[in-house]
């Protein structure tokens, strides 16, 4: 068995040093530009209910279920 455990990409709140907590902040382009498909399935993956963590599994797995 195999465990990743993965950041979210950056946000403007990061790229600003600011704290973000629970606050639902989408990741900026920066953010977005720094992520790429990971190049595999994986059988299950856990993702936190914020926007940014939602956006970053989208890229690093396309296609993988909801």
């Amino acid at each position: 068995m195999q465990i990743y455990l993965l950041r979210h990409g950056q946000t403007e709140y990061n790229a600003q040093h600011r704290y973000q907590g629970q606050q639902d902040i989408p990741l900026s382009a920066a953010g977005r530009a720094q992520l790429r498909p990971a190049g595999f399935m994986p059988d299950v993956a856990y993702v936190s209910p914020l926007i940014r963590a939602r956006q970053t599994a989208e890229i690093f797995f396309p296609g993988c279920p909801q």
